[in-house]
């Protein structure tokens, strides 16, 4: 944004728009602090001392890119109307800026320590693995905060769980974040002629290594829902004790045929699935059927 402090106005809060941290695409993160030298004061009234720490994230659009701009809106949307929950990073608030030709899109959300990634590189190179009672930890803030989406009505499903998508939040709480890829449209493929314009659309909000099967191959023709997310949950939880995903070859690539022909390695026992009351039915098990089963070991 240039080597001019920038001031904005977001939720109620002044803050101070600080150095670039990351950038990818269209979307811009940066660091952000309360301004006390706005007339107004820093922020709502009982609210953020001066100096409070945030991020903040831009996503700038041209205004004639039609399919941008409903993406940006979409994630703006999104964290609208989050509800607030310990373990999904708080938003404090949107914002749009009108800047000739583009729109600048905003979103202002509480900084964390870091992702859950910088512990798997941190860790990579060494003997040792990572701790069980932090692997747990993990397991368990990312359930919550996807029990939290899925029980929405109707039920939103991230689409993009991964190491990168987890912060460390204070008091050691793991907190899901990135809402772009998030959806509250959930489907059957019937009509096979628009499998490749649903397969791009999957391709574009999702990553690969965390795919679910039926997102792989849409000619099966498997119900595409928030129960997606189970499953990229898993594959971090495998990347979190192996330091790599299920699915990945020792050069680190993923092939979807490696996706779909690694179910038949992960079918699991008819007394598991007894366990969570599906019998013979086809293991489809919610957040919370996991949790329960976790907290019965």
């Amino acid at each position: 944004m240039g080597n001019t402090a920038v001031t904005l106005s977001i939720g109620g809060r002044h803050v101070r728009v600080g150095k670039l941290l990351a950038e990818g695409g269209f979307a811009f993160i940066y660091e952000a602090e309360t301004d006390d030298t706005t007339p107004g004061g820093p922020g709502p009234p009982g609210g953020d001392s001066a100096g409070k720490r945030y991020i903040l994230k831009r996503m700038r659009v041209p205004k004639n890119h039609e399919d941008l701009v409903k993406i940006a809106q979409k994630e703006q949307e999104i964290c609208r109307s989050l509800a607030p929950h310990p373990n999904v990073v708080e938003i404090y608030g949107t914002h749009i800026m009108d800047i000739g030709q583009d729109w600048d899109y905003y979103i202002l959300m509480e900084a964390c320590q870091g992702n859950v990634a910088e512990l798997v590189l941190g860790h990579y190179n060494r003997t040792t693995y990572l701790q069980q009672d932090l692997v747990l930890r993990v397991l368990r803030d990312v359930a919550l905060a996807l029990e939290h989406l899925h029980e929405r009505e109707p039920p939103l499903a991230h689409r993009d769980i991964k190491v990168e998508n987890v912060l460390l939040g204070p008091g050691g709480v793991f907190k899901v974040c990135d809402f772009g890829s998030g959806t509250t449209t959930h489907y059957t493929v019937t009509d096979t002629s628009k499998i490749p314009l649903i397969a791009e659309e999957i391709s574009r909000n999702t990553t690969l290594a965390y795919r679910a099967p039926e997102q792989v191959d849409l000619y099966r023709q498997q119900p595409v829902s928030e129960k997606v997310d189970i499953w990229a949950l898993g594959c971090m939880i495998y990347k979190l004790c192996y330091f790599r995903t299920p699915f990945e070859d020792n050069q680190g690539n993923v092939e979807k045929i490696g996706i779909l022909n690694g179910i038949e390695a992960l079918r699991l026992p008819p007394p598991f699935l007894e366990r969570l009351g599906f019998g013979d039915a086809p293991f489809t098990p919610s957040v919370t059927d996991i949790m329960k089963l976790c907290m019965d070991q």
